[in-house]
């Protein structure tokens, strides 16, 4: 489940590399519930497409990390 199916899912593998994060920080926040849909399917991450766009959407700057620091 490494892409798109032609019913809209993604996989965590691909919904990381759309977004530049690795499958780990997706899996976090699918377990948290951040992503809307995505459900846990024999041991692996199934995200609809609309759910992972929705996530894009109001995560437009999206940077994983820690924040930049501010200096004094």
């Amino acid at each position: 489940m490494g892409t798109t199916s032609s019913n809209g899912v993604f996989g965590a593998p691909a919904a990381a590399a759309r977004l530049g994060v690795t499958k780990e920080l997706i899996a976090r926040y699918c377990r948290q519930g951040r992503i809307a849909g995505a459900a846990l399917v024999s041991g692996v991450w199934v995200i609809p497409a609309g759910g992972l766009n929705r996530f894009v959407k109001e995560h437009k700057k999206f940077k994983p990390g820690r924040p930049p620091q501010v200096k004094k």
